[in-house]
């Protein structure tokens, strides 16, 4: 009788503690989900406020919202901010282009713009900073340029057709074609000796090719042109320092062209010496305008300037990570991963260690936080980054050579 009253005392006693524990651990399961599910409504309500700046053209503050956006529109979110960044960049190179002295314009760079101002327009077609205008002030400009570029190609042509005159008087057919044939494939149209160029050009071809005769004799023009040739050759290889010595020999009808390849040689070292020394300076968007500068002159010339300005943004994200400036980090490194891939381990990395950073800060509560950084230290450890010698928190560095494991 004493044994069977233990026993149901012992029993009693075991389901009060297994009530308890479970009325406990459903009160910890209860605030741990609700703090999350307060947490979320103030994300969820700074990226309506994000939207609404956004449409209402605020770049500045909706990038500042949209960089506190966590949980469930946090991709939504970067999405914004790539459109900030590259409408932002567009008219900011487009404008770049517009500020030249005219003297320093031609068609091809003020195409250049319009198709920037024009991608701008792609991504919000009401954004900021006049975009609509500055694009009409461009074709304004373009228009221009063209009319002066053109009364300075009908003064070349007009040459050329009276040496083309000159060379089938005296019978030098081969000598007529080459001149009438320049003008021709620049100007099919343009009235040269009576006739249209394209037919003069055709008629001394055959002229030719019925007189072979003698060749006459290397003129100072033709070493003129094959100089232009050995010129551009240069320029064409990224070789400056020699296709600028040559293009300073060039004589005769590709004098004027040579003019133009001097000019953009001067101005894209410029520009590529100048964004040298805002980078050094920590002058990044100076450093970013004056790279694409370049690149707008020669994409894939000499020190490779797009992928430079790609690297300010890998620089400015590692530096606003020191600075303590997480959001801003991650925004520039983003924008980094998008453009090139480079570096994409070490980007990764400092992706991780911003996002981290603003876990620890708010008190690691954040769980969803601390998985993204994890995702990017896995990412960076992909491409085989090692952290060893990076100065970081210890934290950091536990937490990435663990990140592998998880």
């Amino acid at each position: 009788m004493k044994s069977r009253t233990k026993d149901h005392t012992r029993n009693r006693h075991l389901r009060w503690i297994i009530f308890t524990f479970s009325v406990f651990a459903l009160s910890s399961y209860g605030s741990t989900f609700q703090a999350r599910r307060a947490s979320e409504p103030n994300s969820a309500d700074a990226f309506t406020r994000a939207v609404h700046e956004y449409n209402a053209n605020r770049f500045t503050d909706a990038q500042n919202l949209f960089s506190s956006v966590t949980g469930a529109h946090a991709q939504d979110a970067k999405a914004y901010l790539g459109k900030i960044n590259s409408y932002k960049e567009a008219l900011e190179t487009a404008q770049t282009m517009l500020n030249r002295k005219e003297d320093e314009m031609d068609t091809a760079s003020l195409g250049f713009a319009i198709r920037e101002i024009q991608r701008a327009l792609s991504i919000k077609a009401d954004g900021p900073y006049r975009p609509a205008e500055l694009l009409t002030r461009a074709k304004q400009l373009q228009a221009k340029i063209a009319q002066g570029e053109r009364a300075r190609a009908a003064v070349r042509d007009q040459e050329l057709c009276r040496k083309t005159l000159d060379a089938s008087n005296k019978h030098l057919y081969q000598e007529a074609k080459r001149y009438s044939c320049l003008v021709a494939y620049d100007d099919p149209s343009f009235p040269c000796s009576g006739n249209e160029a394209a037919y003069i050009c055709q008629e001394m071809k055959e002229l030719a090719a019925s007189h072979p005769g003698k060749s006459p004799a290397p003129s100072i023009e033709d070493s003129a042109s094959d100089v232009f040739t050995r010129a551009k050759n240069a320029y064409d290889s990224n070789d400056f320092q020699q296709a600028q010595q040559l293009f300073e020999q060039v004589t005769g009808e590709h004098h004027g062209e040579a003019k133009e390849f001097l000019d953009k040689i001067m101005r894209y070292n410029s520009a590529i010496e100048q964004a040298a020394d805002a980078n050094r300076a920590s002058k990044y968007d100076d450093a970013r305008l004056r790279y694409r500068q370049a690149a707008s002159i020669k994409a894939d010339g000499p020190g490779k300037p797009e992928e430079q300005a790609a690297m300010v943004d890998l620089q400015q994200g590692i530096d606003e990570f020191y600075s303590g400036r997480y959001p801003e980090a991650e925004q520039f490194l983003s924008t980094y991963n998008q453009e090139s891939p480079g570096k994409a381990d070490l980007a990764h990395f400092y992706l991780g260690a911003s996002k981290l950073a603003q876990f620890y800060l708010a008190g690691g509560q954040d769980r969803s936080l601390e998985r993204r950084a994890l995702d990017e230290f896995r990412e960076a450890r992909k491409n085989g980054f090692s952290a060893e010698g990076q100065p970081v928190s210890p934290k950091i560095l536990t937490a990435y050579q663990k990140s592998s494991d998880q």
